[in-house]
């Protein structure tokens, strides 16, 4: 995860001398979170390259339950203290969801795909998805949607209030290269998410 985050950095900072500075996500596993070493690294990491903690996103995923849930939110409240933004990934699809969200300082919640995806067919999926956004505007929280590749479902992500999405249908995954293009041709509004 840290050899990650230090290439997805390096990357931010080269984008940075070409004129760019995308706010960008990294994937940052709730195990690997919980280390104690691991908060301090990726502020210092941030530092070593002269850039802004703000500008960077860190996703809580789980691939397994956090075994210390306490060292967990020391973590992350640290990290939001250092000023990086937090986002509680795959929303809608994780056992220990809303105690993280009630729990962790987040700035962002991001809806799973496969809700995102059901939404155009699905009614509880639309239900699902209105009172996540309901809930993240109350606490002051941006909302992403994840997974989008069709029109529809760009158009139902709008209708319920979802202002910032995600998905194949404007971008595969692209080269350092590549996203500099991106960067070049893109509304000022393009994030680069590392994964």
């Amino acid at each position: 995860t840290l050899e990650i985050a230090r290439k997805v950095l390096d990357d931010v900072r080269a984008w940075k001398g070409h004129g760019f500075q995308p706010r960008t996500s990294i994937n940052l596993d709730a195990r690997v979170a919980e280390e104690p070493s691991v908060g301090p690294t990726l502020i210092e990491l941030v530092r070593e390259r002269k850039l802004e903690p703000a500008q960077i996103c860190l996703e809580l995923t789980e691939t397994a339950f956090p075994e210390d849930m306490t060292r967990l939110i020391e973590v992350m409240t640290r990290l939001r203290m250092a000023g990086f933004n937090l986002s509680l990934d795959d929303y809608g699809t994780g056992v220990s969801n809303f105690e993280l969200l009630r729990l962790c300082p987040f700035t962002e919640l991001k809806i799973d795909g496969s809700v995102m995806r059901s939404a155009p067919t699905e009614p509880i999926a639309r239900r699902f998805i209105q009172s996540a956004v309901a809930m993240a505007h109350d606490l002051d929280m941006t909302v992403v949607g994840e997974g989008i590749e069709t029109e529809a479902q760009l158009s139902t992500a709008r209708q319920l209030g979802v202002t910032t999405i995600q998905g194949f249908l404007f971008s595969r995954p692209v080269s350092f290269e590549g996203m500099l293009r991106e960067l070049s041709a893109a509304p000022p509004r393009l994030e680069a998410r590392a994964c």
